[in-house]
């Protein structure tokens, strides 16, 4: 039986940083994975609902107040492990992303290797998990927006 890829989709709204981040999750340290980007919410939602990944970066520096939006129904729509990556300036705003469904909230500029060891841990971790319900996901508001 063919083993199965683990897959992250990152959302990041900088190109530099999100081909950045790309290039160092697919040619770094963890082995056998899928990466997979989005520029903002609305391909972030259509590609959460069609890929299902397991770990999720998610940059809310980049979507003013509609980001605490986005990170709910994310967290209240699909199963999987979420990393939030915000503005060092914006360190009062850690809190809010973790009661809102963040496993791990990180400040810019990023540590890479930290990053890595959460991932990999993230991917340790995964257990079997039911499918999203795609009609369900598909309502998001996100998508009709």
């Amino acid at each position: 039986m063919p083993r199965h890829r683990q897959s992250i989709l990152i959302v990041e709204g900088d190109r530099d940083m999100r081909t950045t981040l790309e290039l160092d999750l697919a040619y770094g340290r963890i082995p056998d994975i899928q990466v997979f980007t989005a520029p903002d919410c609305k391909s972030a939602v259509l590609q959460l609902v069609i890929l299902q990944p397991e770990v999720v970066i998610l940059d809310l520096s980049f979507l003013g107040e509609n980001r605490w939006n986005l990170l709910h129904q994310v967290r209240a729509q699909f199963d999987m492990s979420l990393i939030v990556l915000l503005d060092k300036e914006d360190k009062g705003s850690i809190r809010r992303s973790m009661e809102l469904g963040a496993d791990i909230t990180l400040l810019k500029p990023i540590d890479f290797e930290l990053l890595h060891i959460y991932i990999g841990l993230m991917f340790r971790d995964v257990k079997h998990r039911e499918p999203t319900n795609l009609h369900e996901a598909a309502s998001l508001s996100l998508i009709n927006d």
